[in-house]
């Protein structure tokens, strides 16, 4: 039932070709990073972008995934694959959300059973939802990690309540202790590994199942006690592997994008949880700004009502506590960590909505009069019906609306063949927005923002040295995206789009050191409002006679 829920989604996305999809940024820039280091490991041995330098910028499970589909496939199929792959991934995170509900079906708790349909509430939600879909399924790490959490938050309270018995369960929940356990640590583990900011619900749920085994059995929990263990050494070792290999503990991709700590909360950033809070209301996202704020409060008090409703669920209180507060634990921990971030980067706090909705509905239910009743599980499942056929018939609507595309985009395609056909093989070339350039151009491109550059740049990032390192590592050519034109410096607005870049300051050093910059190409954005220098350009760094 789920695949045909699923299924008009699916089709109509995979329909798109790659370059639509990346011209609409459905399929990120930075989904391209995962590929070309995926390709580069796989034919060269090294983990590296350009191969060149060296990187760890990327969450590693995602990474070895993509090993293996390029392993199996060619260069030109490969991101196909991959998205073929994230679709799937998407699809069985419905799935393990009925499986959840089967698991925690409060059959005992009612007066009047509940309807079959009902389990189906949070995967509809998912599954159904063209808008969540296209935040999820983006060529990076996202629908994996989607996928492991909800499966991690399964196999951990099928541990829980392994020695309950409830008419709703099946024989998975009914396998012995030791198999069950160790599904438990594996799915944490790879929760973890898959994107690592994750390692905050995963600890909040192990904590939580700990504390609240502890105090029933008055005695230390060994079972959780160890998963939690096990998943901050596993952590901690991949920490140890990138000091010894990258000679840093972490990511630079998070050094790169942290801002100042709790920067988030006291100056507003918080556009991603309102998009990701908002994805879960689909279609009435659309009639509100998607990232409006409003949505944020609007989950809170849906939360807090699940919450209330669940002193009448006793026997899956926990369970269900868990869940509601996973997501907003998560938002405010990765907000005072890292700062900010896109809608996908929330995935948690989805979670945490689609299961207060669902346990509101319920609670609702449970208040009704026998002669209401049917009326209500009537209307349930006409509005699932309404969600599936809307989905499906309005993807290309929502795909218009959030994702339009972008001519510029498409110039990026054009940048890489001209950059293939008239330079040489070894020219190099700096990038901030480099992965589509990286992946389908034939010379090597060097990411000059430093999500997937070695540590060493990180520090020439955060002084300003750009030009000093441009002349170094014999970068003659930088294409990019300009609002305007890159060798106006009359122009200071330009300051304030790329304040981060240093460009200024840059093409100085350049011209300190004898070199000057030209116009190669230039393809001029069309979009209104912009002036006639706005486009994607190639630019040439010379030396001057």
């Amino acid at each position: 039932m789920l695949v045909l829920f699923f299924s008009p989604i699916a089709f109509q996305f995979l329909s798109n070709s790659l370059i639509d999809l990346a011209v609409r940024y459905v399929f990120y820039d930075d989904a391209f990073y995962y590929l070309k280091i995926a390709d580069n490991l796989y034919s060269r041995g090294m983990s590296s972008f350009d191969g060149i330098h060296s990187t760890n910028g990327y969450h590693p499970l995602w990474l070895v995934v993509l090993l293996l589909v390029r392993s199996v496939s060619n260069i030109e199929i490969f991101p196909t694959l991959a998205l073929v792959l994230q679709t799937l991934f998407f699809g069985f995170t419905g799935f393990l959300l009925y499986k959840l509900s089967c698991l925690l079906r409060e059959t005992g708790s009612y007066s009047n059973p509940m309807p079959i349909t009902s389990l189906f509430i949070p995967s509809v939600i998912v599954v159904a939802n063209p808008l969540l879909f296209l935040i999820v399924v983006n060529g990076l790490d996202t629908s994996l990690s989607m996928f492991l959490l909800t499966g991690f938050f399964l196999s951990a309270f099928a541990i829980h309540y392994g020695n309950e018995t409830s008419p709703g369960k099946r024989v998975l929940y009914r396998l012995h202790n030791k198999p069950l356990i160790l599904l438990g640590l594996v799915t944490s583990a790879a929760t973890v590994l898959a994107r690592l900011d994750y390692l905050i619900p995963v600890l909040f749920s192990l904590g939580s199942l700990t504390i609240a085994r502890s105090i029933k059995s008055r005695k230390a929990d060994r079972v959780f006690l160890m998963m939690t263990i096990s998943t901050v050494s596993i952590i901690f070792l991949y920490m140890v592997m990138n000091k010894l290999l990258f000679d840093t503990f972490m990511p630079v991709s998070r050094m790169v994008k942290q801002e100042e700590l709790f920067y988030a909360l006291f100056n507003l950033k918080w556009y991603g949880v309102a998009t990701a809070t908002a994805s879960v209301f689909w279609p009435n996202a659309h009639f509100v700004w998607l990232g409006n704020y409003k949505f944020i409060v609007i989950g809170l008090a849906l939360s807090c009502i699940a919450l209330g409703s669940t002193y009448f669920t006793s026997k899956f209180r926990v369970a269900h506590t868990i869940l509601i507060l996973q997501g907003w634990v998560h938002s405010i921990g990765y907000l005072s960590l890292q700062s900010s971030g896109p809608g996908y980067y929330y995935i948690p706090i989805v979670i945490s909505l689609l299961w207060s909705i669902y346990l509101i509905i319920l609670a609702i239910r449970r208040v009704l009069r026998k002669s209401l009743l049917k009326i209500y599980d009537w209307a349930i499942n006409v509005a699932l019906i309404v969600l599936v056929i809307s989905g499906g018939l309005g993807f290309n609507f929502v795909l218009d609306t959030y994702r339009p595309k972008y001519e510029w985009r498409y110039d990026r395609f054009a940048a890489a063949e001209w950059i293939s056909d008239n330079l040489s093989p070894d020219t190099r070339i700096g990038a901030w927005w480099a992965g589509t350039l990286g992946y389908t151009a034939k010379q090597p491109i060097i990411n000059l923002d430093g999500l997937v550059n070695n540590i060493e740049f990180v520090s020439i990032l955060k002084q300003c040295e750009l030009g000093k390192y441009l002349i170094a590592e014999r970068i003659f050519y930088i294409v990019d995206y300009f609002p305007v034109s890159p060798l106006r410096d009359s122009v200071r607005t330009y300051d304030a789009f790329f304040s981060d870049r240093c460009w200024w300051k840059t093409l100085s050093d350049l011209d300190a050191s004898g070199y000057r910059v030209e116009v190669t190409r230039h393809w001029q954005d069309p979009h209104p409002g912009l002036g006639p220098d706005a486009g994607y350009y190639i630019l040439k760094i010379k030396r001057r006679f």
